[in-house]
């Protein structure tokens, strides 16, 4: 019987939660017998490279599943005919077709890249994301073990702080910074009752009467009726929190979910790593980041992106290899990895006929902050169902390689020799290269090997 949403496989697990949570400084993945080991590499004139050496593994489709480097666009090592778009045009008009599943319309096309090559990234404001991506079954992805994913993210501001709130009684201008999304003049907010805040004003929307600002504390009963003072244009507001007001702390910037269906998840969002696993039924059975007892919550503190980082590397992993060791990390700039291990799932359904898929990357606006003033620009996103993959550095250890690694197209893989397309990307072409490859453990070469 053909496996559908409504005749899930599963296999039976035991009772039993355990997660653990661990950093590893460097971003170095914990060693594993039979890292690969590269012997030797050799480059023709077409930029084609050759690595050769063992303990790579076999890859059944050498090329990722999906892959959106700017206008190179490929479904499963397909090329995809981007169509020609302008700077700002809405990603849901004008597609491409047979990307995603689904594209907010607050999501455009940028000519803010990180090198010349790529052509455009993705800008998204407020809210707005791309979803499903077709190349992975859209809304109903397959089964896979193993799940890999990562994009880059240049954040325009540092919105994570942000409060949006209505206000009365606006006086003359405040200096918001020369646009939408910049941070403006210092401002002092005088409380009734709760002293004097200080901040920023980010940015006034008089269309719907609400003010985006980042201030030094206080909360929606606190800020009530504070007076907010332009600290060089003396402009003035009274905040109006009883009809309006949001924070941030639930935004996410990226959902992994097993299409619109149940199954495992992962969540990033601005300040938690947000995994688990539902039922057929939906019901949550196990949660990564809380501890057997539920009294902890493992998910805080994860890294975040920041503005005047320029294009920060975003990588997550999941495997649901068995019952008892499914694990996910998630990091950025290959530093500080968070890792959520050893998840038994509760009462016994593996779902055997769905995996984690891109299910929403952008800016998902969470509970009211819709109109909080923030953007950020994403793209060069790449998807597979396996952590094999090989990336260029110009540092010789993977651990110091930062956000300066390289994803490289492959174009065949076995255990002994790997295929790829050269790709420099942003690396100095008058430096030396080093090549890393990962195989199913997602074990890596430690040390690079000079191309």
């Amino acid at each position: 019987m053909p496996l559908t949403s409504d005749s899930p496989r599963s296999i039976t697990a035991s009772k039993t939660l355990s997660v653990a949570l661990s950093g590893s400084g460097g971003g170095t993945p914990p060693p594993v017998s039979g890292s690969p080991i590269i012997s030797s590499s050799a480059e023709d004139a077409n930029g084609i490279v050759t690595l050769s050496g063992s303990n790579f593994g076999s890859k059944e489709q050498a090329a990722p599943v999906l892959w959106i480097f700017g206008n190179d666009v490929r479904n499963n090592g397909a090329a995809v005919v981007y169509p020609s778009v302008s700077d700002g045009d809405s990603v849901a008009a004008t597609g491409p077709s047979g990307v995603w599943d689904s594209a907010d319309s607050n999501v455009s096309h940028s000519s803010d890249v990180r090198y010349p090559a790529l052509g455009h990234s993705y800008f998204t404001k407020y809210d707005g994301t791309l979803r499903n991506p077709i190349a992975f079954g859209g809304k109903s992805p397959p089964y896979a073990d193993e799940t890999y994913v990562s994009f880059r993210v240049k954040n325009i501001n540092n919105w994570h702080g942000y409060k949006v709130s209505a206000y009365t009684n606006l006086t003359s201008t405040f200096d918001t910074g020369g646009s939408e999304f910049s941070e403006g003049e210092s401002i002092t907010i005088e409380t009734l009752g709760d002293g004097t805040k200080t901040g920023v004003i980010v940015h006034i929307d008089e269309s719907i009467n609400k003010v985006t600002f980042d201030p030094d504390g206080g909360t929606s009963s606190t800020l009530n009726g504070a007076t907010m003072t332009g600290d060089t244009t003396g402009a003035s507001l009274v905040l109006d929190t009883s009809a309006a007001y949001a924070y941030e702390g639930g935004s996410k910037y990226l959902r992994m979910w097993s299409g619109d269906r149940p199954g495992m998840y992962h969540t990033y969002t601005v300040n938690r790593l947000i995994s688990g696993y539902r039922d057929i039924n939906g019901d949550l059975i196990a949660k990564f980041a809380e501890s057997p007892g539920g009294s902890d919550d493992y998910g805080y503190g994860v890294q975040q992106f920041r503005a005047n980082q320029g294009w920060q590397l975003y990588e997550s992993f999941l495997s649901q290899k068995g019952l008892s060791d499914l694990f996910q990390y998630m990091d950025i700039d290959n530093t500080s990895r968070r890792y959520l291990r050893w998840l038994t799932l509760t009462e016994g359904q593996k779902l055997l006929d769905r995996s984690p898929t891109i299910s929403q990357v952008g800016l998902d606006a969470a509970g009211g902050t819709d109109d909080i003033a923030r953007a950020f620009n994403f793209g060069e996103i790449y998807f597979d169902t396996t952590p094999k993959r090989v990336m260029l550095s110009q540092n010789s250890t993977y651990a110091t390689s930062g956000q300066d690694l390289e994803l490289q197209f492959v174009q065949s893989w076995s255990d002994t020799e790997i295929v790829v397309e050269k790709r420099l990307g942003a690396l100095d072409t008058g430096q030396p290269f080093y090549a890393y490859v990962f195989n199913a453990e997602d074990s890596v070469n430690t040390q690079g090997v000079e191309l």
